[in-house]
C-alpha cells in the first residue's frame, strides 16, 4: 500500500493544535483552494465514531468522499477511514507532536 507524508511546523502548543484540527470548519478553512474542499453538514467538533462526508474537486472532477474517525486519542493523534469514495481503502492520521 502506497504511503504518503506531510508534516507541518506550528508554533502552538500541541493541546492547542489538536483542539483546531478536531473542527471540521477549522480544516475547510485551511485546504488548499483549488480543491473547492467543503464538508455537507460537519459536526461542530469531531468525536470517536463521527462520520463526515465532504466534497473536493481533484483532476477535474468533484469527488463525494465519507469517512469515520476510527481512533482518536486526545491530544495526540485521530484516523479516519474512508468509508464511501473512490478508494478501496485509504486511512489518514492526524498526529500531534512537540517539536524541539
Amino acid at each position: 500500500m502506497a504511503q504518503f507524508e506531510s508534516r507541518t511546523l506550528l508554533s502552538a502548543p500541541p493541546e492547542q493544535v489538536f483542539d483546531f484540527i478536531l473542527r471540521p470548519s477549522n480544516l475547510q478553512s485551511v485546504a488548499p483552494p483549488e480543491t473547492q474542499f467543503v464538508y455537507i453538514q460537519p459536526p461542530h467538533i469531531i468525536e470517536l465514531g463521527t462520520r463526515l462526508t465532504c466534497k473536493l474537486s481533484a483532476y477535474g472532477m468533484v469527488q463525494q468522499l465519507s469517512y469515520e474517525i476510527i481512533e482518536l486519542v486526545s491530544p495526540q493523534r485521530y484516523r479516519e477511514k474512508m468509508v464511501d469514495g473512490p478508494l478501496q481503502l485509504w486511512l489518514n492520521d492526524y498526529i500531534v507532536e512537540p517539536s524541539e
